[in-house]
C-alpha cells in the first residue's frame, strides 16, 4: 500500500510538473504572439506612413506637408482618405467639425483653388491658439469658434455645436468632415444629422472619423436612414486605420471614392 502511495505521488508531482512547463510555454507564446501584433503594427504604420507621404509628394495646392498623424488626430489611413477624396472630387464648400491634421489639409486646398470655400468649427479656443501658432503664416485657416451644448437626440443625451442652423445660411456644403466635437456613447456628434437633414447637395460626400465606436455608429445608421427616405442613392464603406476606423458616405456619382 505504502508503494502505490508513493508511485502516485511521483506520477501527480510529474503531472504537476508537466503542468508547470506547459503554463510556462504558454506564457511565453503569448508573449511572442504580442510582440508580433505590436511590430505588425508599427511596421503597417510605415506602410500607411510612406503611402500617404508619396501619395501628396507631388502635390502642387499642398505646400505644407508636415502632418503629424495620430493620438486624436487623424492616422495616416484616414489622411490618405481625406486627400484621395478632395484630389478626385475637388470639392467647392467644405464645412469640418474639429480642428486638427486634417485642417491643413483642406485650407491649403481651398487657398489654392479659387471659388473653393472651407470652414472649420471648432469649440477650445486655447487648441485654435495653440494650433494656429504653430504652422506657417502663409497658410490662412478659417476657423469659427463654436461653444458646444448637450441635447437630447432620440431619448439619449450626446454633445453637439451650439446653433449648428446657422451655418447652413446661403451656403451649400458638399464635403463634411466630422471629427469633433468629443465623441458621446450615444449619436455621437449628431450635428451632422441635422446639416444631412436640410441642407445637402445633390452631389455629397461625408466623412466621419472615429466611426468604430457605438455613438457614431448610431449616427451613422441615422444618417443612412434619413437618406433612405429621402429616396437619395448614396454610398457608404468602412477603412480601417491604424488607430480607429472612419467611414466614407458619398452620393451615388462618387462612388468611386468607396474604393479607394
Amino acid at each position: 500500500m505504502k508503494r502505490i502511495i508513493v508511485d502516485f505521488t511521483r506520477r501527480l508531482f510529474g503531472v504537476h510538473l508537466i503542468y508547470e512547463k506547459l503554463c510556462t510555454i504558454n506564457e511565453k507564446s503569448n508573449t511572442i504572439d504580442e510582440n508580433l501584433n505590436k511590430l505588425s503594427i508599427a511596421m503597417q504604420t510605415l506602410v500607411n506612413a510612406q503611402r500617404f507621404i508619396s501619395a501628396i509628394g507631388n502635390c502642387e495646392w499642398l505646400r505644407y506637408k508636415s502632418f503629424i498623424p495620430g493620438g486624436w488626430a487623424m492616422d495616416n489611413v484616414a489622411l490618405y482618405t481625406l486627400f484621395r477624396i478632395i484630389t478626385h472630387m475637388k470639392p467647392k464648400n467644405v464645412l469640418e467639425f474639429g480642428l486638427g491634421q486634417s485642417s491643413l489639409m483642406i485650407h491649403q486646398y481651398a487657398a489654392f483653388y479659387e471659388n473653393v470655400q472651407a470652414l472649420t468649427i471648432e469649440h477650445d479656443s486655447e487648441w485654435i491658439s495653440f494650433f494656429c501658432n504653430g504652422i506657417p503664416e502663409y497658410i490662412k485657416m478659417s476657423i469659427k469658434q463654436v461653444d458646444v451644448e448637450c441635447i437630447e437626440y432620440s431619448g439619449f443625451e450626446t454633445l453637439t455645436y451650439k446653433n449648428v442652423e446657422t451655418l447652413k445660411d446661403g451656403c451649400w456644403y458638399d464635403f463634411f468632415i466630422v471629427d469633433g466635437p468629443f465623441g458621446s456613447d450615444h449619436y455621437s456628434r449628431s450635428q451632422i444629422i441635422e446639416m444631412v437633414n436640410e441642407n445637402l447637395p445633390e452631389r455629397f460626400c461625408i466623412l466621419i472619423d472615429d466611426s468604430n465606436r457605438i455613438g457614431e455608429e448610431e449616427t451613422i445608421k441615422e444618417l443612412c436612414k434619413i437618406l433612405t427616405n429621402q429616396k437619395r442613392e448614396y454610398h457608404i464603406i468602412n477603412y480601417h486605420g491604424e488607430k480607429t476606423m472612419h467611414t466614407v458616405i458619398c452620393s451615388s456619382d462618387l462612388k468611386f471614392l468607396t474604393s479607394l
